[in-house]
């Protein structure tokens, strides 16, 4: 989100897109890439969260084969996920809360129309 300046919904979309393609490997050969994928691929390359690489072998046949693929740059981006939260603000999140203390901080008003429902 940081790195690319977009929004937290766009970058947890980009984000989605990477593990479907990536998965548990590190690298994915290109040609499964549409076009809007690809450009995505070049930008996040550009910002070092991505690499290409390109493979050259010959075919029995004495043609030449390229294979062209991606690589996940897992340092790069662990360390942008460092920063970005260490830049986090401090203050509890909701995942961080216990059970407890979020029906503490419930209402009188909503407990009793929580026990209205059930009556």
């Amino acid at each position: 989100m940081n790195v690319l300046e977009i929004t937290e919904g766009k970058a947890r979309e980009y984000a989605h897109q990477l593990v479907d393609f990536f998965g548990f490997e590190d690298r994915i050969i290109d040609n499964m890439l549409t076009p809007a994928e690809r450009r995505l691929f070049y930008r996040l390359e550009q910002k070092g969260l991505l690499s290409s690489r390109r493979e050259e072998t010959t075919l029995p046949n004495g043609n030449p084969w390229r294979i062209h693929y991606w690589r996940l740059e897992r340092k790069t981006i662990l360390s942008f996920a460092e920063q970005s939260s260490v830049e986090q603000p401090s203050g509890p999140t909701p995942e961080d809360a216990s059970c407890g203390d979020i029906y503490e901080a419930l209402s009188k008003e909503m407990w009793s129309a929580r026990e209205s429902h059930h009556l």
